[in-house]
């Protein structure tokens, strides 16, 4: 019997120690994602952290886990947050939320991207599971890319862009306007679709001076003759850059 007791209590003390052991890999993963990660229950406390969220906060790990959604966020962006972790609750399923907006500890805005699922912990106790991610810096270009789209679509001059074959990679809706030929027509097409082979060597010579020191700021004139597509011949000032 004190074998048996033994034998028990190293197996007990075994488990422990790799149930501790799991614990701890698991936490170590957590903390080195770069996303924010949370476990938050039904009445809207937190139950699981990661050092990115926190750091988010400038908080400790410790000072989220068993904090309420009102205390780390906005009131109506914890408000959004529990009606969103009721409907993934309800639903059972995983869902992915658009972008809301989340106030950092320094007072900045920043644009996360959230992920929910449900979430099982203790014996009858439900929960979400979220994963957020920064895609502040992201949203910022892309609003960029959709400004410089905007200002080379309101030229009215034809701007492109060709690859190191010339071929068209890239038009504006004034080169459409002035050859004639729509954008799929021009993409993928060679200069030479509106260039006689005189414009298109003098094309791959400016290229070559251009690109002979790498890419620069300077900006070289030439004149062509555009071919439209009904065939009129266009007198046209070029600069390539």
């Amino acid at each position: 019997v004190l074998a048996n007791r033994i034998v028990n209590a190293v197996e007990h003390h075994r488990s422990r120690r790799r149930v501790e052991r799991s614990e701890q890999q698991l936490r170590e993963i957590i903390d080195t994602l770069p996303h924010f990660l949370y476990v938050v229950d039904e009445e809207g406390t937190y139950h699981l952290a990661n050092e990115a969220l926190a750091e988010f906060h400038d908080v400790t790990v410790d000072e989220i886990e068993g904090a309420d959604l009102a205390d780390m966020l906005d009131a109506s962006v914890a408000d959004a947050f529990q009606e969103d972790a009721a409907e993934v609750l309800e639903s059972g399923a995983a869902k992915r939320f658009p972008d809301v907006e989340v106030t950092d500890a320094s007072g900045d805005t920043r644009v996360l991207e959230p992920r929910l699922r449900p979430y099982e912990f203790g014996e009858t106790d439900s929960a979400v599971l979220g994963l957020a991610s920064d895609v502040t810096s992201r949203r910022e270009r892309e609003r960029e890319l959709e400004r410089h789209e905007t200002m080379v679509e309101t030229v009215p001059d034809g701007v492109y862009v060709l690859d190191e074959d010339l071929h068209y990679v890239a038009v504006n809706r004034g080169m459409t306007e002035l050859t004639g030929y729509s954008k799929s027509e021009l993409i993928g097409s060679h200069l030479s679709l509106i260039n006689d082979d005189d414009a298109v060597a003098r094309s791959k010579r400016h290229r070559e001076r251009l690109l002979a020191d790498g890419i620069s700021d300077e900006i070289m004139v030439a004149e062509n003759t555009h071919v439209t597509a009904d065939g009129e011949r266009i007198p046209c000032e070029v600069r390539f850059r």
